[in-house]
């Protein structure tokens, strides 16, 4: 019998035991070299000690700069809730030095009071290192879903000042937490574990969580596109994205694609064969069963995403939103996939994690696995070689493409498709 749901619950830790609030209203917790966390019960704690903590902010932006800077639907479609608390510069003053009144926003966005919002509870968690330039969108996207009762921002050693542009915001449901370098998965646990103690479980009200990566951004009304019409069963809703540039700018062509269906219900073994979901960021997980499945491992530096969701697609059906994009996808130079080229060979602990998972194995026929962990492969060499069409280097997309084809002969139209789509912008 699954965990009960958790219900949208007020924080009862009594006000002696609370951490100490920043300049705004968001919650700023810090830990201390040595101080232990408590970790996953069904995860080895990987949790590491570093000499000295989080690094230093030793570059403090003009944070009211880079606030200013954010998108006009964000600004907006905050104003026009009371709930949120979010201040924002101003983009203007008049003569008199006011600040010019934010624009009324039209029923056509889809703006709901927040008397009108499901009895659900929604934690976002946003991990950050070193992401001045988007960290404010990211949150200000989060903090703009109505139906979101936490945003937790994991700031994992940044040292360009991510930290100080998080503490500007003031809203009552953000937390900022300066975590110690241990890695993106680290920080995605910490949240967590941070909405756990906050929210915590009670009664039979559904309750959500989130991974938004903080160079991304949602859409308005991302979270209750995907809420329409759940039901107690399903594990996890996601829906589709848009790429974006660093100006914000949708990019390439994937508008062409929206006739394409993704796999709904049962997606385990097709998620097997390849991570067709793609980015945390469009999904909503539920609480008990992210609890359950143990968290982010921490050991995998790449797929650790698709490793996750293997997990919770073995623990019940997994929803697709059809036509609902979601998510900014950002892609620029300095992103992990972006910024230089990864190998194989650092996708390769991934594929074997999945592939020795006990409870993603113990879903699937035995018959079936080694013609998946093909397919896995090829998929990945072909993501690659995407990837390298993306960035310009065609030499080494030639090379990739090759490996791809030879690790699943029987993929190779599959292969060709993937690599044309990424010439097209797709």
């Amino acid at each position: 019998m699954a965990a009960p749901f958790c219900t949208n619950v007020k924080d009862q830790t009594p006000d002696h035991a609370k951490p100490s609030l920043a300049a705004s209203r968001s919650s700023r917790i810090t830990f201390n070299p040595g101080e232990p966390e408590p970790p996953f019960p069904s995860v080895a704690n990987c949790l590491k000690s570093s000499d000295d903590g989080h690094a230093c902010v030793n570059v403090l932006p003009d944070a009211e700069t880079i606030l200013a800077k954010l998108p006009d639907w964000t600004q907006d479609y905050c104003q026009v809730h009371p709930h949120s608390g979010l201040k924002f510069p101003s983009r203007g003053t008049s003569s008199a030095g006011v600040r010019n009144p934010a624009r009324q926003v039209s029923g056509q966005t889809g703006c709901t009071s927040r008397s009108e919002v499901p009895d659900v509870s929604v934690s976002i968690v946003i991990p950050v290192k070193n992401c001045v330039r988007f960290i404010g969108e990211a949150i200000a996207s989060a903090l703009a879903q109505v139906e979101v009762q936490r945003v937790i921002v994991v700031d994992d050693g940044s040292t360009d000042g991510s930290l100080h542009v998080a503490e500007k915001f003031s809203d009552d449901r953000l937390v900022v937490i300066s975590g110690r370098g241990n890695g993106v998965s680290a920080a995605r646990n910490i949240g967590f574990r941070e909405a756990e103690a906050r929210d915590p479980c009670s009664g039979e009200s559904p309750s959500w969580v989130s991974f938004l990566d903080a160079d991304d951004r949602l859409r308005p009304r991302a979270i209750a596109t995907l809420l329409e019409g759940v039901n107690g069963d399903c594990v996890a809703v996601y829906g589709n994205y848009d790429r974006i540039d660093e100006e914000g700018e949708t990019i390439g062509r994937r508008q062409l694609l929206g006739w394409r269906r993704k796999p709904s219900g049962d997606i385990l073994p097709i998620l097997l064969a390849g991570n067709f979901i793609v980015n945390g960021g469009v999904m909503i997980i539920r609480r008990d069963i992210f609890r359950c499945v143990g968290g982010f491992d921490e050991m995998l530096r790449f797929c650790e995403d698709w490793h996750i969701f293997c997990r919770i697609a073995a623990r019940g059906p997994v929803l697709w939103r059809p036509n609902a994009n979601v998510l900014g996808y950002r892609i620029h130079h300095a992103s992990a996939m972006m910024s230089r080229s990864v190998d194989f060979s650092e996708y390769r602990p991934a594929l074997e994690r999945v592939f020795s998972d006990p409870l993603v194995m113990s879903k699937v026929n035995a018959m079936d696995t080694a013609r998946l962990r093909r397919e896995a492969e090829a998929h990945l060499r072909t993501y690659l070689a995407c990837q390298a069409i993306r960035a310009h280097t065609y030499l080494r997309a030639i090379h990739l493409a090759t490996r791809a084809v030879a690790a699943l002969p029987s993929r190779a139209p599959k292969t060709m498709l993937h690599l044309l789509g990424a010439m097209a912008a797709l």
